[in-house]
């Protein structure tokens, strides 16, 4: 059976901006993740953002470099609010129906999906990692864990920047180090 991995990246960028650990994360040590809780294959690698902003662009180039799935979550409101709760929500809803997917890493701080991730863990194998230390409410409903954790566990060199995403991204801002 399949993993997929949905990344919520504005929510873990905007809490962990002055962490040097989550800058120095990768694509890879989300697979590490996965492959030492489950131990099946990843079929879906998504980061959710809004990427019109140099910031989140320079954030997710190495997942895109990776092959993950960039979905872009636009602006929607004056207020600066994006649909990617929405989306992410869609996602695992998409998962619960899949019966190929058994196992969910969800990347996320945001209180908002402890509706859909209680319903989702009562079918699949859902693990939770927050920006932050894990708040018991979602302790409470499914394996959690923090950024942190992983990135002390398991945090290999920063990506070389080498891939399309990256060039662009410094073609259109210049270094993304």
């Amino acid at each position: 059976m399949y993993t997929a991995i949905l990344l919520d990246g504005d929510n873990l960028r905007i809490t962990n901006r002055t962490n040097d650990w989550f800058w120095n994360m990768t694509p890879n040590d989300w697979d590490w993740l996965s492959s030492q809780k489950f131990g099946s294959p990843i079929t879906e690698r998504k980061i959710y953002c809004n990427t019109n902003n140099a910031e989140s662009t320079r954030q997710i180039a190495p997942f895109g470099d990776a092959g993950w799935d960039i979905i872009h979550t636009p602006v929607l409101t004056s207020e600066g609010k994006c649909a990617t709760d929405g989306y992410i929500f869609l996602a695992m809803m998409d998962a619960l129906h899949d019966p190929t997917i058994t196992n969910i890493i969800l990347g996320t701080g945001d209180h908002d999906f402890l509706p859909v991730i209680r319903r989702v863990a009562e079918r699949k194998n859902v693990i939770v990692v927050t920006p932050a230390k894990p708040s018991r409410l979602f302790s409470q409903v499914t394996e959690t864990l923090s950024l942190q954790y992983v990135a002390e566990h398991r945090s290999s060199k920063r990506v070389s920047g080498v891939g399309p995403f990256t060039q662009v991204f410094n073609t259109i801002f210049g270094d993304s180090k």
